[in-house]
């Protein structure tokens, strides 16, 4: 039986992929169960899959569903079907209503599905599997299946739906083979497709917004340590190198075996140089263990406190009261000298959440040290509390439609698209409200989470400054100077002209010519608050007037307790820290020099910025210093892109090395040798 199983991604645009891990999973359980009896390819591309079912028409094709892949999906999908009506298709994933009436409504609107599995999909697919072996081959079709659904799918059989959503029991993971070892992701890794590992499954949480606080999901199972650590092995010693590992857990850090999982990641970093960051979702409970991980990992990895709001009545709405704040702010401070930096996320358009509310939180955050703060407007997705009728009518949640960044392209010359549902309105905050945080979070993210402005946030922060009021100033003298206007007034219309009513106002705006030219190449529709320092990167007339207004604004706000002198000497160092700057300048050294004022040094110490060490007190240099991993794909990247560097481009290189664009004082690298050489890989398929 020849099986197809994809889990598409939109590559029309150069995008950051991850390798297929979902459907690696289930192919290798599937060959567990059935040997030879089956062959099963992989897919992340359309192209590719369609190319594939042209060349030779499969017995089964399973595909996974995500916000960022479900028209590409319908595409596929509906492509398929007209060619072979009879073939068989099966879906999982969790873009989806789970009750029932949700999962009738969704496979009645997409009717190439034939049957649904809900929540962990290995088994029922090897089921699914099973059922059409047992059949003849004449009656190996999508109909027959529909009469068949496992234990936890649906299907609509005879426009009635059957099945239910039962998921797996299993704690032990270790019944799922490994997709790496057994070699079913080889070629996505060569293609320089980010690794996914996955340790355990399961949330003990129940937030609003999020997939995991669905009830079925909440149980821990595991996956035992060797396995983990075999995954591990496999991906650092294989022939390429890569921006991260990305590891799929929900509370990364929940069990105190992850301590040991951190150490073996470290000691691979160490041996192989083969990765330059670590992306974790550490558990929402800080434990005592979880220092343990942070030391490990080093700068390799960020501090992540899932924070989402700092005030106490969005924490209610969020149903967010089950996270114990003290203990995450404990696990901040006793990382501070180890990991890269604190990291969490402040939502826009949280339940309860004003305007105020919501700057209180981001300076909130900052004064607790955190210097990577994620999250946007929050999207609604399917199956969540938050998205259900009763939660909008009780908040006032009104929600609008914008294209999903990267998620379009035209396959076989029909244009596909990708849109998110994002809240714009509540009872606590106007739309008007969201276009001007929409803005000022551009700032704002750019500064911090991009780590533009670390060395003054530091600064300011330590003084008792708050940063959104100085940004707030800084937007409003856009008119005093033509070059930053330029940016504020290309940040301004992008704000306000990126949603659309419905999502038949994003079919007529794409139906016109004019518009689908706009989408791609330089004009391409992109996430704000990276393209807002993509596009003065670029631009360095606009960069010099953004600086040069900065540095009014914040004479302004600091003259009770600074001098014009030390502030023009912190802005100097933020902007000697960009490394990317620099290598769009041809300039690829990842050490650098930097010559600032006693009382400058003085002032950078008192925050923190800078320790003792950090110095050479000789000419009062500063030495600064990126990752030698890090440096060496970043200059990859801009030499791939050295023909068609945009702001899209820019900011995918952005994305792949997330507040790691800059430099650091040189003591936070443990490691400081070149390192070896290997296979380049960029992380991005073309």
């Amino acid at each position: 039986m020849l099986i197809y199983l994809a889990d598409l991604a939109h590559d029309y645009q150069r995008m950051r992929q991850y390798v297929p891990l979902n459907v690696g999973f289930i192919a290798s359980h599937a060959y567990s169960v059935f040997g030879d009896r089956i062959d099963i390819k992989l897919f992340k591309s359309p192209d590719k899959l369609l190319d594939a079912v042209d060349a030779r028409r499969p017995d089964l094709i399973g595909m996974s569903n995500y916000t960022w892949n479900l028209e590409l999906d319908s595409f596929v999908g509906r492509s398929v079907k007209t060619s072979f009506p009879d073939l068989p298709i099966i879906m999982g994933g969790p873009n989806i209503e789970t009750s029932p009436e949700g999962v009738e409504s969704f496979l009645r609107e997409r009717d190439y599905v034939d049957i649904y599995c809900m929540f962990a999909g290995e088994k029922k697919v090897s089921e699914i599997i099973g059922k059409l072996l047992d059949l003849p081959t004449s009656e190996q079709t999508g109909k027959r299946l529909r009469m068949l659904p496992p234990n936890g799918c649906y299907s609509l059989d005879g426009n009635h739906l059957t099945g239910n959503a039962k998921s797996d029991d299993d704690k032990d993971l270790d019944y799922i083979p490994s997709a790496y070892t057994n070699h079913l992701l080889d070629e996505f890794l060569d293609q320089g497709m980010i690794p996914i590992i996955e340790t355990n499954r399961g949330c003990p949480y129940s937030c609003s917004f999020c997939f995991w606080g669905v009830n079925e999901l909440n149980k821990l199972k595991r996956f035992s340590l060797q396995r983990v650590f075999a995954d591990l092995k496999y991906v650092a010693y294989h022939k390429a190198e890569f921006s991260e590992i990305y590891f799929c857990d929900a509370n990364f850090g929940i069990l105190k075996r992850d301590v040991e999982i951190a150490n073996y990641v470290r000691e691979l970093y160490e041996q192989t140089q083969s990765f330059s960051s670590v992306t974790l979702y550490w558990s929402k409970s800080a434990q005592p263990h979880m220092v343990d991980i942070g030391r490990a990992l080093g700068h390799l990895t960020t501090t992540y406190v899932a924070f989402q709001s700092l005030d106490e009545e969005v924490l209610t709405a969020m149903k967010r009261k089950n996270i114990n704040t003290e203990k995450l702010l404990h696990l901040i401070t006793s990382l501070k000298e180890y990991t890269h930096v604190p990291q969490t996320d402040i939502l826009v358009g949280s339940p309860e959440e004003t305007f105020t509310s919501h700057l209180y939180s981001l300076d909130k955050a900052l004064e607790f040290g955190i210097m990577k703060i994620n999250g946007g407007e929050i999207r609604m997705l399917p199956g969540t509390d938050m998205a259900k009728p009763e939660t909008r009518d009780l908040y006032g949640i009104k929600t609008k439609y914008r294209l999903f960044e990267g998620g379009i392209g035209i396959y076989r010359g029909q244009l596909v698209y990708e849109l998110e549902e994002t809240i714009r309105q509540t009872n606590a905050m106007t739309e008007d409200e969201m276009i001007r945080l929409r803005v000022l979070r551009a700032l704002f993210f750019g500064s911090v989470t991009l780590s533009e402005h670390w060395p003054l946030i530091s600064y300011l922060t330590h003084n008792g400054v708050r940063f959104t009021p100085i940004l707030e100033s800084l937007i409003a003298r856009a008119g005093q100077n033509a070059n930053f206007n330029k940016s504020i007034d290309w940040l301004q219309q992008q704000a306000q002209g990126e949603f659309f009513d419905t999502p038949e106002d994003i079919g007529n705006y794409l139906a016109n010519a004019n518009n689908q030219d706009n989408i791609f190449g330089k004009n391409a529709f992109l996430k704000l608050n990276f393209g807002y320092l993509a596009r003065l990167v670029l631009n360095p007339d606009e960069y010099d007037a953004y600086y040069q207004e900065l540095q009014v604004v914040l004479n302004r706000h600091t003259s009770s307790f600074s001098t014009p002198e030390i502030i023009s000497d912190i802005l100097k160092v933020c902007r000697m820290r960009n490394y990317l700057v620099q290598c769009l300048s041809e300039n690829y050294k990842r050490e650098t020099e930097i010559n600032i004022c006693e009382a400058t040094i003085e002032a950078l110490q008192d925050c923190g910025y800078l320790r003792m060490y950090d110095i050479e007190y000789n000419d009062d240099l500063l030495k600064f210093e990126i990752d030698p991993v890090t440096a060496k794909q970043i200059r990859q990247e801009i030499g791939l892109h050295s023909n068609d560097l945009t702001y899209f481009s820019v900011s995918q290189i952005m994305q792949m090395f997330w507040g790691r664009c800059h430099l650091e004082p040189s003591t936070k690298f443990t490691i400081i040798t070149e390192p070896k050489p290997v296979e380049r890989t960029t992380g991005f398929v073309s």
